[in-house]
């Protein structure tokens, strides 16, 4: 039965053209170029049928027939049938996948057998198989010989016959997924059947686009990859320059100074046995804010001296277990409070010499000695490293945290920076030092607070409310996607399940871990929740707006898909984003610490040192800790990226005037120009102002660019060795104590652009 397809005005329409079956008779086979053409209109014609949940169940070159205009059409479709199918051996014996000639089932892969014999008559003017009865047929399935295209035409494609011999295969598990990628195969642009047709390309199409075409020569792979080696080294050399843990002396380990912070405890008159300790290194925020507003003092200047400290190593002990309040955090100077009697908190500078103390008394007052004895005061002077001959004692302006029956101050200046102004706030207890803080000008009163509005700004209010929907708005696009099969759930799953993993990875490598099996046991709960959500948002977020990336930009998505749909081992273009990510995003690296010179080049006031993640001058497990949340962030940035990028494209093309925009280069200037805008680097000072703004503009260029240019994979690479090299340790220099964690990190950067290099030249030789 031949019969036209649905038209507006009919049931059914007549076409005016002729099928296949006919044209392959009279003559003979189609050139190369045109068979191409037809075979990929043909895909997507049943991919079409397939997204709907049709099956044809009775595809052959009588039933595909060519109008007017040279258009295919899929005829005769009084076989075809959307869900469970009872009939099984109903169609052509001819035109059967060996599963339905066997009467055991038929799904999509059995029209893609069907597929695959039309596709060889196409490309050689004959069939595949010759049998006369069904019993010859079976046989000729069951030995799985078939004539090899190249055999009857010498000049095929051996893509070609490869994919079409594919489709063939007796086992449908190991037939193509779909008729778009197979249509993928046979186009010289692997998308371009699925797009002209106005199909959105499944992920498995996308993940088969490409091909070696989209992969690096010899000399761009090394160019690339000796770019990123260079790059870091530039940037190890020169952080040192750049870091504030480069620029005030660091020569005490963690350990030394934990071991010195408790001489000191004991050197202000608390003897007593603690239960738990902690410590850790963090920057003074309110030195180099003072630092930030007056660029024509000494501040920079003296950092090399280790004091005025804008590093702090802090110490706490407890007579009890120190838990957080917040189930989700680790111990810090301020969680938990120092509110239990025996409790203990110091900040030492980096040379070891204390900056602050407290000590909390015990609840319960214990009897009164006869004399009660004085503080030591001296001894708390030689503690602080400073010299009390010098000071002047004065009226105390702060009042002691805790309870004391003795108050004391004294004001001086710095030893190492004379017209600097300091006080020393101390408080005793019965002889015992409570509370020694060295207090500078720019130290705040941090329990000196205003007065709390109980009004909510409408700015944070508004805001508050878009954050809280944004969630629910992706859950429902997700599941509206979902309901309608055109969201990537498999792809979905498995980002969730990375960043589920990975959330939940920082947190079991975190130290230190609350040594109360019950306590750590409800934290392990709530950091699973807090993983799971995390993971739940990315999924939802990606279901949301995942197939519209995939309609509009499918180029951008095709290694991400590889490694979703598990192709991405040696995978050429998949070295390609590795060795680019790498060369973009340490390059940026590179240029940013760079540009952190340039002020002093140009005789300007210096810039503040970065404060970085000082997290690797603790121990190996604080260095896989921030490098596992950088790619943590990464994944997440990239995503969050191409979704603002696809959102915006998608409103910019729904007018005429702004539809320019929507091309891929005038969008990456127009979303670059809205990132300058709403993140510009604008420093406090006004020197900086135009440099700032330009390496703003300059660095979300770059990052836009790695997804145009690259997709998505490239950006999510570029983000993390950006965020790598600048946010952590590095050096040369193996005096430092972060020279360990320096090494480790430039070794692993190092072998993934080695295997990124490796793996984009395949299997050409290495240099060409």
């Amino acid at each position: 039965m031949t019969v036209g397809v649905r038209s507006c005005s009919s049931p059914w329409s007549y076409v005016d053209g002729e099928d296949l079956s006919a044209l392959l008779k009279r003559i003979g086979r189609f050139p190369e170029d045109k068979a191409a053409e037809i075979a990929r209109q043909v895909c997507a014609g049943l991919a079409a049928a397939h997204d709907k949940g049709i099956l044809h169940r009775d595809l052959k070159p009588a039933n595909i027939m060519l109008d007017g205009d040279g258009r295919v059409r899929l005829m005769d479709f009084s076989l075809a049938s959307v869900g469970t199918v009872s009939d099984v051996r109903a169609g052509t014996p001819a035109y059967m996948a060996p599963e339905q000639l066997q009467g055991r089932e038929v799904t999509t892969r059995s029209d893609i057998f069907a597929l695959g014999l039309v596709l060889y008559e196409l490309f050689t003017g004959r069939r595949v198989f010759t049998a006369k009865t069904i019993a010859e047929l079976v046989s000729q399935h069951e030995s799985g010989v078939t004539t090899s295209m190249t055999d009857v035409v010498k000049t095929i494609d051996p893509t070609v016959e490869r994919v079409i011999q594919r489709c063939l295969d007796p086992d449908p598990s190991r037939r193509p997924v779909s008729a778009l990628a197979v249509a993928a195969q046979l186009s010289a642009d692997p998308l371009a059947a699925a797009l002209a047709a106005g199909e959105t390309p499944s992920p498995e199409m996308i993940a088969a686009a490409g091909g070696e075409a989209a992969a690096l020569s010899a000399c761009g792979a090394l160019s690339w990859a000796a770019g990123a080696v260079a790059a870091l080294l530039l940037v190890a050399a020169i952080s040192d320059r750049t870091s504030i843990a480069g620029r005030v002396p660091v020569t005490l380990s963690a350990d030394v100074l934990a071991d010195r912070a408790r001489q000191a405890r004991e050197g202000f008159g608390h003897t007593a046995a603690f239960a738990d300790d902690a410590f850790g290194f963090r920057s003074d925020g309110d030195y180099l804010a003072r630092a930030a507003r007056n660029p024509s003092s000494n501040l920079l200047t003296s950092l090399p001296t280790g004091r005025p400290a804008a590093m702090r190593f802090w110490y706490r002990t407890s007579p009890q277990l120190l838990i957080p309040l917040d189930d989700t955090s680790r111990v810090v100077m301020s969680d938990p409070p120092s509110v239990l009697g025996g409790m203990v908190a110091l900040e030492l500078d980096t040379a070891g010499r204390v900056l602050f103390f407290l000590a909390v008394p015990r609840q319960i007052e214990p009897p009164a000695d006869v004399t009660t004895p004085t503080a030591n005061w001296r001894k708390a002077f030689e503690l602080a490293g400073l010299p009390p001959d010098s000071f002047t004692e004065t009226t105390p302006q702060w009042t002691p945290r805790t309870h004391s029956d003795e108050r004391k101050a004294w004001s001086g200046e710095w030893p190492e920076l004379p017209g600097v102004p300091i006080r020393i706030e101390a408080a005793a207890y019965r002889g015992q030092v409570t509370t020694f803080d060295v207090v500078a000008p720019w130290s705040r009163a941090t329990r000196e607070v205003p007065l709390a509005s109980t009004a909510i700004p409408w700015v944070a209010l508004f805001g508050g409310v878009i954050v809280s929907l944004l969630p629910v708005g992706a859950v429902w696009m997700a599941w509206r996607n979902w309901q309608a099969g055109r969201g990537d759930g498999r792809g979905a799953v498995k980002t969730g399940g990375v960043v589920t993993l990975m959330t939940l990875l920082t947190w079991v490598l975190s130290p230190p871990h609350i040594a109360d099996i019950n306590v750590e046991v409800n934290r392990f709960f709530i950091a699973v929740g807090y993983a799971l959500f995390n993971g739940a948002l990315v999924l939802s977020v990606y279901l949301a707006v995942e197939p519209h990336v995939r309609r509009l930009w499918p180029t951008a998505l095709i290694t991400w898909s590889r490694i979703t749909t598990g192709r991405w081992r040696r995978d050429p273009m998949l070295g390609r984003d590795i060795v680019i990510g790498a060369g973009l995003g340490i390059g940026l690296a590179a240029m940013s610490l760079v540009y952190e010179l340039l002020p002093a080049v140009l005789g300007w006031p210096e810039r503040l040192p970065g404060t970085l993640e000082l997290g690797s001058l603790l121990g190996v497990r604080e260095w896989l800790v921030s490098v596992v949340n950088r790619l943590l962030w990464a994944l997440q940035n990239g995503l969050v990226g191409i979704m603002m990028l696809t959102l915006v494209r998608m409103v910019l093309g729904r007018w005429p005037l702004t539809s320019r925009l929507a091309r891929p280069w005038p969008l990456a200037l127009f979303v670059t120009a809205l990132f300058t805008i709403v993140s510009n680097r604008t420093g406090s000072l006004s020197t900086y102002f135009w440099l700032d703004w330009m390496v703003g503009a300059l660095i979300s260029f770059v990052l836009v660019s790695s997804v145009v240019g690259w997709g998505l994979l490239a950006n999510v690479l570029t983000f993390f060795f950006y965020l790598c090299t600048t946010a952590l340790l590095l050096t040369l220099d193996s005096s430092r104590l972060y020279f360990a964690g320096s090494a480790w990190l430039m070794a692993l950067l190092v072998g993934i652009v080695l295997i990124g290099y490796r793996w984009s030249r395949a299997d050409e030789p290495l240099f060409g």
